[in-house]
């Protein structure tokens, strides 16, 4: 997996705004342009969308596209599993991850998306950190992507994340989890990657399991 400092800056882009929103946001189309041009004037894009917006109604989008009614949600653990169990042993698990990286999650859960982001580059194993892209993070997005049915500035966001997670994972093993909404007892029992018994997460020659 490539150099994945740039997860750290595009985590701010997914937080609550505030003041510092565009610069953090030319901050990230300023990292993006060399390996990711197209992405980079995603972000640009979404600059201009923002600048003429005061910091109350940035935050209001916000809140409606996240939070009060929302469109979708950054939690990434409800993302893929909704109340299930699962989406429980996923937190503790994230939470165990987020800890021994010493990554602050602030006042979010462990599962939130700008968590998952600034603890990619802190793991220890960049192996681990793969995974978490591929086998979590990327179906989130493809989830989070399929709820949107409006034009929502957010939205282009989470699409550049989703080329930006692709792109770095290019020839991975690893295969992204396929979402089932049935009851699927096998689940976490087989995550290894984030401290449970065995490997959660197939590689690209075995059988996908269905989530």
């Amino acid at each position: 997996m490539r150099n994945s400092n740039h997860y750290t800056l595009i985590a701010d882009l997914f937080r609550y705004p505030s003041e510092s929103l565009m610069g953090d946001a030319l901050a990230v189309a300023q990292a993006l342009e060399l390996d990711y041009p197209e992405q980079s004037e995603r972000v640009k894009d979404f600059i201009e969308n923002f600048t003429s917006l005061t910091l109350n109604q940035r935050q209001e989008y916000y809140i409606k596209t996240f939070d009060i009614q929302a469109v979708c949600f950054l939690d990434v653990g409800y993302v893929l599993f909704g109340e299930d169990y699962k989406r429980g042993d996923f937190l503790v698990k994230m939470k165990e991850e987020q800890r021994n990286a010493g990554n602050d999650c602030g006042v979010e859960l462990a599962d939130h998306l700008p968590n998952l982001l600034t603890l990619i580059p802190k793991v220890k194993s960049k192996e681990f950190g793969e995974e978490l892209i591929a086998t979590i993070c990327i179906p989130a997005l493809d989830e989070m992507i399929e709820k949107f049915n409006m034009e929502n500035a957010y939205l282009e966001l989470l699409k550049m994340l989703q080329i930006v997670m692709q792109k770095d994972t290019e020839g991975s093993d690893f295969k992204p989890f396929i979402l089932k909404r049935e009851d699927d007892t096998g689940f976490l029992s087989h995550y290894k990657g984030c401290g449970i018994d065995q490997s959660l997460f197939e590689r690209k020659n075995t059988t996908t399991k269905q989530f």
